[in-house]
């Protein structure tokens, strides 16, 4: 169990400080590339979260989270990429939840990206492109809803968590691999029709 003094999110934003780091300098780039970055934006954010999201309902992530049906961002995203005649990516390699404890590291990025949505929407609604700007299901998905807090308040309380607080850690550390890996994909599928090198990295850097 963590330190009676120390929650459980502190301790997943300790230990997931590295690749939020990594992630966010993935993403921050495609909001000034123009509509095609954008585009580029929703389908790494698509081909990581449906997958998860997939993976969580088959865990029985209702289970935990009753209201989990305003928390899917499927359906937006989908919406968001047929603005452009785009559709979801393939998902890659299934992603295995085979406990409570790990489901809540997976929901704790799933739920955490909503914040860094708000900025996102705010740069969005001053993109050059109306088709853009048009398609914003996904950043402005739950706006207006305590999501955030309500998730908080469930992780807090799962003896799940507090009994195996390291397998917490350990799907959120897997949410956060499987982000970056759609945000690499979808960069080297660009770069691969631009003909130019794709620039190699590491979450771990």
């Amino acid at each position: 169990m963590p330190p009676a003094h120390r929650s459980i999110r502190a301790l997943l934003r300790g230990a997931t400080a590295d690749e939020h780091s990594a992630l966010d300098r993935l993403i921050s780039p495609l909001f000034l590339d123009g509509e095609a970055g954008y585009v580029r934006f929703l389908q790494a954010a698509a081909a990581a979260i449906v997958p998860l999201e997939k993976a969580a309902i088959a865990s029985g992530v209702e289970t935990v989270l009753p209201d989990w049906a305003l928390r899917s961002r499927t359906a937006a995203l989908m919406l968001d990429l047929a603005e452009f005649g785009m559709t979801v990516p393939s998902a890659g390699q299934a992603i295995a939840i085979d406990d409570e404890a790990f489901l809540f590291g997976i929901l704790y990025v799933l739920e955490g990206s909503r914040l860094g949505a708000r900025s996102l929407l705010a740069k969005l609604a001053a993109h050059p492109s109306a088709k853009a700007r048009k398609a914003n299901h996904y950043l402005s998905q739950g706006a207006g809803q305590r999501l955030w807090p309500s998730y908080l308040r469930c992780l807090e309380t799962s003896k799940a968590a507090q009994r195996a607080p390291n397998r917490t850690v350990a799907g959120a550390k897997t949410a956060f691999a499987v982000f970056a890996e759609a945000q690499s994909a979808v960069f080297a599928e660009a770069q691969s029709r631009a003909g130019q090198p794709f620039p190699c990295g590491s979450i771990d850097a």
